[in-house]
């Protein structure tokens, strides 16, 4: 990271005014798409709740600029912008680095963004309060960002940003070891947590511990359940009304026999046909997703302290 500030100071910071115009640019250019495409998404009108959408999309679009070999696929930049676009040229060229990065902002809710240097460039700044400015250029070190820490840091945040539960994923006990939680929140519905590479990479690392953490506690209510069972009825997705000790069992032959990235893949795949059909559950915005149904009282998990 000192090659990193060395460069952004030489080569970005005398130039931001440019280098806000130029990623100004590429996320206008990103709205013209995103908002034709997912105009709405959790009953949210764009571009609330689409910043991991925005912030892949505006990757995209500025590595095309980059890497561009004629100018003719280039877009025609005001001058504040193409001095911008320069600035990363230079940066790029001299080794400097560009990636995306996602972690829980200001304690408050999840973020996707992007590093350069040791910048922090959010092209999604707008996407929880829309009266922000689209675009944050900050030094990293005062972003606010922080790294998840494990799957109960995950399930905190996740509470007081989506405003829903989080449960111990009893029931598909073939995945539980990579996707512990069972999210229900009121508005969207019901899922398995967390599918992004961040929270994947995270489970193999610590050889599936935060996971079991969370399997160990109480299973799911079994209102919940009730709720799911029938959507896998006659399927081969791997649904169990009681797979606690299956799930546990998974996490320790997984810590023994160190999955490869052809195994990540196929859990993957599973996962994503799994939230497929769980996403035909709906709950309404005025159900708490401690009422499910609305006779059922779902118990709030408590936070145990991690197992070495």
């Amino acid at each position: 990271m000192s090659q990193q500030h060395e460069l952004t100071v030489r080569l970005l910071l005398p130039r931001q005014a440019g280098l806000l115009a130029f990623w100004q640019r590429a996320r206008n250019e990103a709205d013209q798409e995103l908002l034709v495409r997912q105009p709405f998404k959790s009953g949210k009108a764009y571009p609330l709740g689409q910043c991991l959408e925005i912030a892949q999309r505006v990757f995209g679009i500025v590595e095309g600029w980059l890497c561009s070999p004629s100018p003719l696929f280039s877009p025609a930049l005001s001058p504040a912008e193409q001095q911008g676009l320069d600035a990363l040229r230079e940066f790029f060229a001299a080794g400097g680095l560009l990636r995306l990065v996602w972690g829980a902002l200001r304690g408050q809710y999840f973020q996707n963004a992007m590093q350069l240097g040791s910048l922090y460039v959010d092209v999604a700044n707008d996407t929880v309060y829309r009266e922000k400015p689209p675009v944050e250029i900050l030094p990293f070190q005062d972003c606010g960002l922080l790294a998840i820490r494990d799957f109960f840091h995950f399930a905190d945040i996740a509470r007081l940003y989506w405003g829903g539960e989080l449960f111990p994923n009893h029931l598909f006990p073939h995945l539980a070891p990579w996707f512990p939680w069972i999210s229900v929140v009121p508005g969207t519905g019901v899922q398995l947590e967390a599918g992004n590479d961040y929270m994947i990479a995270l489970t193999r690392q610590d050889g599936f511990r935060s996971a079991q953490c969370v399997l160990e506690q109480s299973s799911a209510p079994a209102a919940l359940t009730a709720v799911i069972a029938p959507f896998f009825a006659e399927t081969t997705l791997g649904f169990s009304a009681d797979g606690r000790a299956a799930a546990l069992a998974g996490c320790e032959t997984l810590r023994q026999t160190l999955p490869d990235d052809a195994q990540r893949d196929r859990v993957v795949r599973a996962f994503l046909e799994v939230n497929a059909r769980l996403s035909r559950i709906v709950v309404r915005k005025d159900q708490p997703a401690g009422a499910l149904p609305a006779d059922a009282s779902l118990k709030v998990i408590s936070r145990p302290s991690l197992k070495n």
